[in-house]
């Protein structure tokens, strides 16, 4: 309720000390008033910190934050793990799909999560939250073979110490992230078998030399492919000759991507090395 206080002179001659008893307001003053008059936002809901406990009671706030949204998003509760403490969560055995590390022996942050083939009677669904960039420290993520839907978040390019990136047999959506090129630590990138779009983000090509094994095939992805360096997009040092062209932008001749995926549409004509050395074909 706003409380108008209304200021009123009168002159010495005729006029009773005081203001008087049924004062009208000036309703022009009044709407000149109430046009200065700027109403506050409403203030944020309260929300109580999540606080992770158990195996995960030291781990870092924000990584804790989003692991619990996340095992409440694909109710983890089903599998005996508790979404303040992913980093106890162990339904079969005594496999962490959740790893943490840290020093003394305290779970301080997450190195590695890995639901691939989770459980093919009942997959995870749902989507990955934004704030997965928190994981600052991860190293494995594997979301494989599940019913996951929505979009790469393009907060994951944070990862800067992620080296397997496996996201196959989804329901992805939308494009790679742009600036997956930031991620210098890759090693091995498996996204195919979504509904990813786009083409592939010329950023890609900061990662020559240092990846061994790229599949995107069997997406929605069309248009040019960005001139790198196919030649040497992957790459293995510990292989005999130092080369091992574990690159694929679509299928093989002799596979197909099976119902309801379909193969990338690439233009033509294709980059060089994009067909010789990562099975691209291109859409004539």
């Amino acid at each position: 309720m706003l409380a108008l206080l209304a200021c009123c002179c009168f002159a010495a001659a005729g006029h009773a000390s005081g203001p008087p008893q049924n004062a009208e307001l000036n309703s022009t003053a009044f709407q000149r008033a109430g046009a200065n008059l700027e109403t506050p936002p409403p203030p944020p809901p309260h929300r109580h910190p999540v606080r992770c406990s158990g195996a995960s009671a030291d781990l870092e706030p924000a990584q804790c934050a989003y692991l619990h949204a996340q095992f409440t998003v694909w109710n983890m509760s089903r599998y005996g793990c508790k979404a303040d403490d992913p980093c106890g969560c162990r339904p079969f055995g005594d496999d962490d799909v959740v790893k943490c590390e840290g020093p003394s022996g305290k779970n301080t942050t997450v190195t590695a999560i890995q639901f691939g083939d989770f459980d093919s009677y009942n997959t995870l669904k749902g989507t990955i939250g934004e704030d997965i960039g928190a994981l600052t420290d991860l190293v494995t993520l594997d979301y494989c073979c599940n019913e996951i839907t929505g979009t790469i978040p393009d907060s994951i390019t944070k990862l800067t110490k992620l080296e397997s990136l496996s996201l196959s047999d989804n329901y992805l959506r939308g494009p790679i992230p742009e600036s997956i090129g930031e991620m210098q630590a890759l090693r091995s990138v498996a996204i195919d078998r979504n509904y990813l779009t786009g083409t592939v983000p010329p950023s890609l090509g900061a990662l020559t030399g240092t990846l061994k094994a790229l599949n995107i095939q069997c997406n929605h992805f069309a248009g040019t492919l960005p001139s790198i360096d196919w030649a040497n997009i992957t790459y293995d040092p510990t292989s005999p000759t130092g080369r091992v062209y574990d690159c694929f932008l679509s299928p093989r001749p002799q596979f197909s991507c099976g119902a309801p995926f379909a193969p990338n549409k690439w233009a033509c004509p294709l980059p060089q090395g994009a067909a010789q050395y990562c099975k691209a074909v291109c859409n004539t």
